[in-house]
C-alpha cells in the first residue's frame, strides 16, 4: 500500500515537472530529489534513474527552444566530452553477463543523475531573471527538513524512513547506525542517509548565510534567515559526521574571510575564543570537538568510524580490482553486482575489509578505470575553473554568490572523496544547473553595464 502511494506521488510530481515551466518546474523536481529515496522502484517496475531520465527528457523536449538554449550552455563541449568518455566505459564493459542493451543503459543511467539534471535546470530557467522565489521555496522545504530532524533526534527514530524502508526493502540508516552500527545517533530527516543529510545542510546553510548578508535579494526578514541558519547548524550537528562539520567550518571560514570588512573580521576574531570556551562547557559538543581535532591531527585513529588505516585498506583493495581492467574499469555497478557489496549487512557478500569503498575515487578506480578518472577530472576541474574565472570577472556585488558556488563545489568534492556519493548527484547537479544559470545572467548584466 505504501509503495503504491509513493508511486502515485511520484507520478503526480512527474505531471507537475513536465507540465509546469521555469521556477515551478525546477522546484517540483527538487521536491522529488529531496524526498524520494534513490533505491526505490516506482510502481515496482520503473527504477529511480529511469524515472528521472523519462521525466527530464520529456520536460526538456517540451521546451520548443531547448536545442538553441543548450547551444548557449557555457560548458557544453566539456559535457559532451564527459558523456562520450562515460559511454565508452559502458561499451567496453568486459563482463559476459552484461549484454549490449545494458552496456548502453548503465552509462546513460549514470549520466542522467549528473549531466541531464544540470542541463534540465539550465533549459528550464533560461528565461528566468529573478530567482528569489525559487530560493524562498527551497529554504522553506529545508525548514521542514530541519524541524523533522529535531523530532527524529528527540524520539531517536525516523518514522518516514522506516516506512519507506519497509515498503521498498531498503535500509533505515538512522536505525541501523543506532542499533547495529557504532551506536551513535545520526539524524537523516527525510533524506536517504545521515551523511547525505549533512551535505544537504552544509549546502543550504552556506546559501542562507549568503542571503543573510544580501537580504534584499530574497525579500524575507533577517530574523527568519537567522533562525534557519541556527536550525541548519543544529541539524548538521545531529547528522553526526565529523567530515561534514569540518567542511562547513572550513567553508564558512573562507567565506567570512573574503566577504566581510576588516573591522568586522577582527570583531569575529575577538568573539570566536569566547564562543569556543562556552561551547566546550557542553559535554556532547566538547566530545565532538575532540573528535574533530583527532580527525585533523591523527586521521581519526582514536575515534570510532572511518580512519586513515581503514581508507588505506580500501585503497589497496581498489588497486587490486583496478589492475583487472585499468583502462576502462570493470564496469558500472561492478561493486554491487560482482563484488557483492550491499549497504544491508544481511545481504552483503563482499570482502569485509572493503566497508563499501567509501571514497568516490575508489569507485572510479574499480568501475571506471583511467577513462573514468580522466572524465571526472575534466568535468570537475572545468566547473572549478568556470567558477574561479567568474569570481574574477564579476563585479564585487556578485562575487559573494560565486564564492558560495565555489565553496559548495569544493565541499562536494571533499564529501564524495571522503564519504562517498550516497545518492547526492541529482541534488548537487540540479544546484549546479541553477548556479550556472544565475552566473550566465550575472555576466551578461555586468557586460551590459560596462558597455
Amino acid at each position: 500500500m505504501v509503495g503504491i502511494l509513493v508511486s502515485l506521488i511520484c507520478f503526480g510530481l512527474f505531471y507537475k515537472i513536465v507540465t509546469d515551466s521555469g521556477i515551478n518546474q525546477v522546484f517540483w523536481f527538487l521536491i522529488f530529489v529531496l524526498f524520494v529515496p534513490a533505491g526505490i522502484t516506482i510502481f515496482f517496475v520503473i527504477p529511480y534513474n529511469q524515472f528521472i531520465l523519462l521525466t527530464l527528457c520529456i520536460a526538456i523536449y517540451k521546451n520548443k527552444s531547448w536545442l538553441s538554449i543548450l547551444k548557449t550552455f557555457p560548458l557544453k563541449y566539456i559535457f559532451v566530452l564527459f558523456s562520450i568518455l562515460i559511454l565508452t566505459i559502458g561499451l567496453f564493459d568486459h563482463r559476459a553477463t552484461v549484454n549490449f542493451y545494458h552496456k548502453l543503459a548503465k552509462p546513460i543511467s549514470f549520466l542522467t543523475i549528473n549531466i541531464l539534471c544540470c542541463l534540465f535546470v539550465y533549459v528550464a530557467l533560461y528565461n528566468v531573471y529573478n530567482y528569489s522565489k525559487l530560493f524562498r521555496k527551497l529554504l522553506f522545504v529545508f525548514l521542514i527538513f530541519a524541524l523533522y530532524g529535531i523530532v527524529c533526534f528527540i524520539i531517536k527514530a525516523n518514522p518516514y524512513n522506516s516506512i519507506i524502508a519497509e515498503a521498498f526493502k531498503t535500509q533505515d540508516y538512522m536505525k541501523s547506525y543506532l542499533l547495529t552500527g557504532d551506536g551513535r545517533l545520526r539524524v537523516n530527516s527525510f533524506s536517504f542517509h545521515p551523511y547525505l543529510y549533512g551535505f544537504l545542510l552544509n549546502t543550504i546553510a552556506l546559501i542562507s548565510i549568503f542571503f543573510y548578508q544580501n537580504i534584499k535579494q530574497i525579500k524575507v526578514s533577517k530574523r527568519y534567515i537567522l533562525t534557519l541558519i541556527a536550525l541548519f547548524i543544529i541539524n548538521l550537528y545531529f547528522s553526526n559526521s565529523r567530515i561534514i562539520l569540518l567542511i562547513f567550518i572550513g567553508s564558512y571560514g573562507i567565506y567570512a574571510l573574503f566577504s566581510i570588512t576588516a573591522e568586522r573580521f577582527f570583531q569575529y576574531i575577538l568573539i570566536l575564543p569566547l564562543l569556543i570556551i562556552v561551547l566546550f562547557q557542553i559535554p556532547k559538543v566538547s566530545k565532538t570537538m575532540d573528535q574533530l581535532a583527532d580527525v585533523v591531527l591523527t586521521g581519526g585513529s582514536s575515534t570510532e568510524g572511518s580512519s586513515v588505516d581503514m581508507r588505506q585498506t580500501q585503497l589497496l583493495l581498489s588497486f587490486k580490482y583496478f589492475n583487472d581492467s585499468p583502462i576502462f574499469g570493470n564496469g558500472f555497478d561492478y561493486i554491487i553486482e560482482n563484488l557483492g557489496f550491499s549497504s544491508d549487512n544481511s545481504k552483503r557478500s563482499s570482502d569485509a575489509e572493503a566497508f563499501g569503498f567509501e571514497s568516490y575515487f575508489f569507485v572510479l578506480l574499480i568501475e571506471q578505470g583511467l577513462i573514468g578518472i580522466i572524465a571526472n577530472l575534466i568535468l570537475f576541474v572545468s566547473l572549478l575553473v568556470y567558477y574561479i574565472r567568474n569570481f574574477l570577472k564579476t563585479e564585487r556585488e556578485y562575487r559573494r554568490f560565486v564564492l558560495i558556488c565555489l565553496l559548495i563545489l569544493i565541499g562536494y568534492l571533499t564529501f564524495i572523496l571522503t564519504t562517498g556519493v550516497l545518492s547526492s548527484m541529482p541534488f548537487f547537479f540540479t544546484l549546479t544547473g541553477l548556479f550556472i544559470s544565475i552566473q550566465v545572467k550575472m555576466l551578461s548584466r555586468a557586460k551590459n553595464i560596462r558597455s
